[in-house]
């Protein structure tokens, strides 16, 4: 059998030896921890990247639309307004041929 001291002396080993264990443990911990916080935070930075390009995506497919929307109007305003002055210069047309032979005494 070993003397008391002996006996301290290894209790004390023991007890600085778990110290030991318990700061190793929590040094992996925090670095656990910190590997893990910036692992989130690059996730949540491609996360608002991913939306922000999605967003002007859309945002630019909306205004595609919105140009060939407008273009197919305006378009079809301009056939109109070609349509009406066809119509208005026909209508001039036989009102001048109308007075004409008014005039001549024609009618």
């Amino acid at each position: 059998m070993g003397t008391a001291q002996e006996e301290i002396d290894r209790i004390h080993q023991a007890e600085e030896d778990a110290k030991q264990r318990i700061e190793d443990a929590n040094a992996e911990i925090r670095k656990m921890k910190k590997e893990t916080e910036t692992k989130a935070a690059e996730i949540m930075n491609q996360r608002e990247i991913d939306a922000r390009q999605e967003a002007e995506r859309l945002l630019k497919e909306k205004e595609d639309k919105k140009i060939k929307i407008e273009g197919s109007i305006l378009s079809n305003a301009d056939a109109k307004v070609a349509e009406y002055q066809d119509i208005s210069k026909k209508k001039q047309d036989k009102a001048v041929k109308t007075v004409l032979k008014i005039v001549l005494g024609e009618e």
